[in-house]
Formats: structure tokens, C-alpha cells, sequence
């Protein structure tokens, strides 16, 4: 048989609200609770908070003055402990930012090969969209307008490879 979870979001709102005139009794008892899922440490109060804000962030979405001040808080909690914590969302997002910076980097580094080199730089072309590190595309990026002659750039590709591989 499946069961239901019924979350009542009064308390966060509370929690998170400094006006709300509950704010301080929610935020006792939500610091009273101990979750069997925390692993006790010693710093097993910041792992309470950490998945109290945490799990407020998942359930709701919070007016942009909310967002920011859980985020702040979260943020001087990660510091203190030097815990951050990173979660699924957080993780695909940064990946995410990272493949979009890839694409940009390639259209720019087309885009200058196309430039400088004209038709000939074909190949150039065809073996930079197989380099995915963002650094490596940054520098190859400067390389290429450093580059003389499509021969030079050629081996700085060369070199990056060897580097990057």
C-alpha cells in the first residue's frame, strides 16, 4: 500500500521569516530535532542545520528576499565548518555552466579560426571541438591570436593536447 507524506510549510515559512511572529519558537524546536538520518559527529549541529535549510530549499520555492537570505546563510554555515555541501542540483547545475562555457568557448575559437585562417583552418577546427577542458580552451583561444601562421597554430594545438590528455 502506498502512503502519503503531507508537509505542512507554515513552519518554514516561519523558520525562515524573521517577522513571522512564530519565527523564534519554530526555530527552537526545529533546532530540538534530531533526524535519524545525521550522521553524529561533532559538528552534528551544523550537519541539523545544513539539512534543515537544505531540505527547506528542496520543498519550496521561496520569494527572491528568502532565496537570497537562505542562501546567505547556508553559505556562512559551509564557511564556518568548511563543509560545503553540494547538492545533485547544485552539481548538475555547475556541470551544466560548464558544457555551456565549452560551446561558447568553441564558437569563439571557430569564429577566429575562421577569421585568421579562412578555409585552411578547417582541420584547426575539427580537432579543437574535441578538447573540452575550459582552461585548455581559454589559452588556446589566446594562442590563436597570438599565432603567425596556421602551422603555428597547429602545433600549439599539438602541445595543449599533449598537455591536456
Amino acid at each position: 500500500m502506498k502512503k502519503s507524506v503531507i508537509v505542512d510549510t507554515g513552519i518554514f515559512v516561519a523558520y525562515l521569516n524573521r517577522r513571522e511572529t512564530l519565527h523564534d519558537w519554530v526555530k527552537k524546536q526545529l533546532a530540538d530535532i534530531i533526524p535519524p538520518l545525521i550522521t553524529r559527529i561533532p559538528a552534528a549541529d551544523v550537519c541539523l542545520q545544513l539539512s534543515h535549510l537544505k531540505f527547506i530549499d528542496w520543498i519550496m520555492t521561496l520569494p527572491k528576499e528568502l532565496e537570497k537570505e537562505i542562501f546567505e546563510e547556508i553559505k556562512t554555515i559551509e564557511e564556518k565548518t568548511a563543509m560545503p555541501h553540494i547538492t545533485t542540483a547544485e552539481r548538475i547545475g555547475m556541470e551544466r555552466g560548464i558544457e555551456k562555457g565549452v560551446a561558447s568557448m568553441h564558437h569563439v575559437i571557430v569564429s577566429m579560426i575562421k577569421t585568421k585562417f579562412g578555409e585552411s583552418g578547417s582541420p584547426l577546427i575539427e580537432r579543437a571541438q574535441h578538447v573540452k577542458h575550459l582552461p585548455a580552451l581559454e589559452e588556446l583561444s589566446e594562442k590563436i591570436m597570438q599565432a603567425q601562421n596556421l602551422a603555428e597554430a597547429m602545433q600549439v594545438l599539438d602541445e595543449l593536447e599533449m598537455r591536456v590528455n
